[in-house]
């Protein structure tokens, strides 16, 4: 009797033994969720990418902007909801500029599902933390979108960016260094066929139907073609090319004291700009930026 009542009391020890180990693994179990639960809020965050195209270059120009199908796809109002009926993610906003563009800078306005770390101050998507410059892709329904983040904002307290009107005048070039019989030929003035398809009056519009560029004036003058033979410098009239320099309206959006046209050229003399409008693309070089003021 004695020996069996040993037996059985060896045999509760060494229960007991695994119980305290199992209770002491979640004591801290729970101490350990609790932390990370109290260390982290969930709210909804205005993110903004600059879409990438896959095929293009990260930096080369204008390789990495989408394609104008792949941005018909991403639409506003897009879901993606969790198992339980929660939005995770849904598309706010798609902001591009009107015109036949082959490759379009297009500007996406994500509602995101992340989590804070009230410590680090980092928001958490997806394990991962959501930072400026850092590319990042989501998958909303039936598409992946793919882009560099450029802002992230409290979706309560987001900010309108500011915006102001110059008055710019540009200088249309086509410079092509065309070589003829040994000789570099310079060419002043754009092409006859170019100049005859501009108009006064004539606009880009953002996708929120708001006017970026509008042509106020049209100045030209003859088209020059030079060079330097073996008879010394020749200037001559170019009768296929016009000079033209054009008074323009430009929108510019404000980005560290300083306004850019599509958030990417600034607004300085001597910046060259490039200009797509609905039936004509041009470019040229700013001679001269002047602030329009309110009324």
């Amino acid at each position: 009797m004695k020996k069996q009542l040993l037996k059985y009391k060896k045999i509760f020890r060494k229960k007991s033994r695994v119980i305290d180990v199992f209770g002491v693994l979640l004591i801290l179990f729970i101490i350990s969720l609790s932390y990370l639960l109290l260390n982290r809020k969930v709210e909804y965050l205005n993110i903004t990418l600059r879409l990438f195209n896959y095929e293009g270059a990260e930096y080369g120009i204008g390789g990495n902007k989408p394609r104008p199908w792949y941005v018909e796809q991403i639409t506003p109002g897009k879901k993606q909801v969790s198992g339980f009926g929660q939005t995770l993610i849904e598309v706010m906003d798609v902001y591009n500029y009107d015109g036949p563009s082959a490759l379009q800078d297009t500007y996406v306005t994500l509602k995101v599902r992340a989590a804070q770390n009230r410590t680090s101050k980092q928001y958490i998507y997806n394990g991962s933390p959501l930072l400026i410059h850092d590319v990042r892709s989501f998958k909303v329904q039936d598409i992946l979108i793919v882009g560099e983040i450029v802002d992230v904002e409290d979706s309560s307290n987001a900010t309108i960016k500011k915006k102001d009107k110059f008055l710019v005048s540009l200088d249309l070039y086509s410079q092509e260094g065309i070589v003829m019989s040994n000789s570099a030929v310079v060419i002043d003035g754009i092409e006859n066929y170019v100049f005859k398809s501009l108009e006064k009056g004539m606009k880009i519009n953002d996708s929120h139907d708001d006017v970026v560029v509008e042509i106020i004036d049209i100045e030209k003058s003859a088209g020059i073609r030079s060079w330097v033979g073996s008879y010394g410098y020749t200037e001559t009239i170019d009768p296929n090319r016009t000079k033209v320099k054009l008074k323009l309206e430009i929108s510019g959006e404000k980005i560290n004291n300083y306004y850019y046209y599509r958030r990417e050229a600034p607004l300085i003399v001597g910046q060259g700009l490039h200009l797509i409008f609905n039936n004509t693309s041009v470019v040229g070089i700013i001679t001269e930026v002047e602030p329009l003021l309110e009324d």
